[in-house]
This record gives structure tokens, sequence and C-alpha cells, in this order.
């Protein structure tokens, strides 16, 4: 599973790029558990950060116990990045 899970994580981060997230959803066939949806996520920060972005924050949600048992996950979280683009605009 784990050249599944860097597979997976190279084509959501060319979708991000290219402006078009998520096309892996549209597929009929298509499905990820919990824990290995985290692992794409790790492996996307992996990714990014090889390629010289930098985690400065992460925004979490989704920690009340009703929601958590709402959606059946633990804590969500989004990291956030600081890209040369960023740097351009600042």
């Amino acid at each position: 599973m784990t050249n599944q899970i860097h597979e997976l994580a190279l084509r959501q981060l060319k979708d991000y790029r290219s402006i078009n997230p998520g096309t892996c959803f549209s597929e009929p066939d298509f499905s990820l558990d919990i824990s290995n949806a985290y692992a794409v996520q790790d492996e996307v920060v992996r990714l990014r950060v090889q390629e010289a972005e930098r985690v400065v924050g992460y925004k979490v949600g989704c920690t009340g116990p009703g929601t958590t048992k709402l959606f059946g996950m633990k804590d969500l979280y989004v990291v956030l990045y600081l890209t040369r683009k960023c740097l351009k605009t600042v």
C-alpha cells in the first residue's frame, strides 16, 4: 500500500497545482479509508517540504465529541504552507 499512497499523493499534488484538485474522487471505484487518507496527506506534506515549501502551521477542526462521532473520525487538520508564491506577494 505504501507505493499506492505515494502515487496517490503525487496525483493529489499534481491535481492541486493544476487547479483541479481531487480528481481521484470522481472515479467510481475509488475508495480510501481514514487511515490511508491521513497517510496520503502526510505524504503530500513530505513531498511539498521536499520541494522547498515550509509548513508554518495547522488548522484544526471537528474536535468536539459530537462532530467526531458524526463524521466517524478523529480530529481533522489542514497543513498550512509558506511557498515561494506567498513570499512574492508579501
